[in-house]
């Protein structure tokens, strides 16, 4: 399955893509087609496991941030 979420950061338009197969799910942020920066995520659920929270839907908030803190730039200067 795939799934896309957007958003705009100092005006430019991002893609949030995920791709799982039901138990992996991998997670990229795009500008454009190029990847947004050097970071890719996975999460790998147990489908038996109980969750309080979301750990797909924190790792997409995690590279939204990482976005728009510009984690990538600052490690790179």
């Amino acid at each position: 399955m795939h799934q896309n979420i957007n958003f705009e950061f100092e005006g430019e338009k991002y893609e949030v893509r995920m791709l799982t197969d039901g138990s992996t799910t991998h997670i990229r942020v795009f500008v454009g087609d190029k990847p947004a920066n050097g970071y890719s995520y996975t999460v790998e659920l147990d489908p038996d496991q109980k969750m309080l929270i979301d750990p797909v839907e924190e790792m997409v908030d995690t590279a939204i941030n990482h976005v728009k803190e510009k984690t990538w730039e600052r490690c790179m200067e």
